[in-house]
């Protein structure tokens, strides 16, 4: 007899749907914490990579940082912040901002759901359109770069 009185393909179906409904559970809670900490990570984040994000990256060798600073107008901030970085992972961290004002950019083009999603469409359509903004054209090197190294991962079929 089948376990919990439920026959075979009522039972499978009651599991498939615990499954689905456990696997997105898991989903929106790892994309929460994923929002969280590049929040987290905006303000003083080459403060809080150096001592706290280092680190736990040299625990996990697989792991990716992408920083976002804010270049107030100066593309020199780009090679102070490199400096900053522990040079065994520089590699692995990445650093982008918009040049001015990122609320500029957001009244420009769209929320910043909208410029992130056109950021990803890029990075999977292989495009520069968002990038090729006058406030983002600065990040090219670190884009490429960036490209380079997580393109496979996200967009492993494109």
């Amino acid at each position: 007899r089948p376990e919990n009185g439920l026959k075979g393909s009522k039972r499978q179906a009651a599991t498939r749907l615990f499954r689905k409904k456990t696997d997105s559970q898991s989903t929106n809670q790892l994309r929460s914490r994923c929002r969280r900490k590049i929040t987290h990570l905006r303000r003083g984040s080459l403060d809080r990579f150096v001592s706290i994000y280092a680190d736990e990256m040299d625990r996990f060798p697989e792991r990716f940082m992408v920083l976002i600073i804010d270049f107030d107008g100066r593309t020199d901030r780009l090679d102070v912040a490199k400096g900053r970085i522990p040079e065994h992972l520089a590699e692995r961290v990445f650093i982008l901002g918009a040049l001015n004002e990122p609320e500029d950019l957001r009244r420009e083009i769209g929320s910043y759901e909208t410029i992130g999603l056109a950021m990803a469409k890029d990075c999977r359509e292989r495009t520069n359109l968002i990038w090729a903004h006058r406030d983002l054209c600065h990040n090219e090197s670190e884009i490429t770069r960036l490209k380079a190294k997580v393109r496979p991962i996200l967009f492993p079929s494109a």
